[in-house]
């Protein structure tokens, strides 16, 4: 990702993205983006309940569906 679109009224619009092996650059349309950087998941109230990986994260089916 190269740029967030939209940001300077406040509604995410869009993401510029780059093909870091072609340069190319496109645009696609998003109406909201959520992001992490450097965070541990908040998972410790469900050990024993549900599975969770080496890292915390929960495991969840491979074939979910929309």
């Amino acid at each position: 990702m190269e740029e967030v679109l939209g940001v300077e009224g406040r509604d995410v619009r869009g993401l510029r993205l780059i093909n870091r092996k072609t340069g190319e650059r496109s645009e696609l349309a998003v109406e909201f983006m959520l992001f992490g950087v450097g965070h541990e998941p908040n998972t410790r109230m469900f050990e024993g309940h549900i599975d969770v990986d080496e890292d915390g994260y929960i495991k969840t089916a491979s074939k979910m569906q929309a």
